[in-house]
């Protein structure tokens, strides 16, 4: 009795992380392509440039802090590589989709 619920429950945690790894090696589709192109890559954009505004404001608390390149990464970095080095269409950060 035992047996079949353990089955069952390790099918049931499993499943997911196979379909999470079916999605990321396929190539995006015609319309997460156009709905990058028209709405997210603006949007990054926007979040880099403010970023890089926010970084500049905050240069000199972090140059006293010591931590000028944690805080470039995250206010410039992180969404210029989201903006000009994904694939369009693509969610994930690095740039291709997995195993492609």
């Amino acid at each position: 009795m035992l047996k079949p619920l353990i089955a069952a429950i390790l099918l049931v945690i499993a499943l997911p992380i196979t379909a999470e790894e079916v999605e990321r090696r396929q190539a995006p589709g015609a319309e997460a392509m156009v709905y990058d192109a028209i709405f997210m890559r603006p949007l990054t954009l926007l979040g880099t440039a403010i970023g890089t505004a926010a970084f500049i404001g905050t240069l000199p608390i972090s140059i006293v802090g010591g931590n000028v390149g944690d805080a470039a990464e995250s206010f410039v970095m992180q969404p210029a590589r989201s903006t000009f080095t994904r694939c369009l269409g693509c969610s994930s950060p690095a740039g291709t989709p997995s195993g492609m």
